[in-house]
């Protein structure tokens, strides 16, 4: 089995980032959801959706 350090580094980075846009501060996905807690599961929805087409 070989090992190729940069796709390590690669796949690495990814998930980096995915769990920054997932936990970053007032705008992450984690957030929102926090924030949104007694809103309707529509609202939630559409607030994510919209979070994730600013990206």
């Amino acid at each position: 089995m070989n090992y190729n350090p940069i796709t390590a580094l690669a796949f690495f980075f990814g998930i980096c980032l995915v769990l920054f846009f997932a936990f970053r501060p007032k705008k992450g996905i984690y957030f929102v959801l926090k924030s949104s807690y007694k809103q309707k599961d529509k609202v939630i929805i559409e607030d994510i959706y919209t979070r994730l087409l600013e990206l």
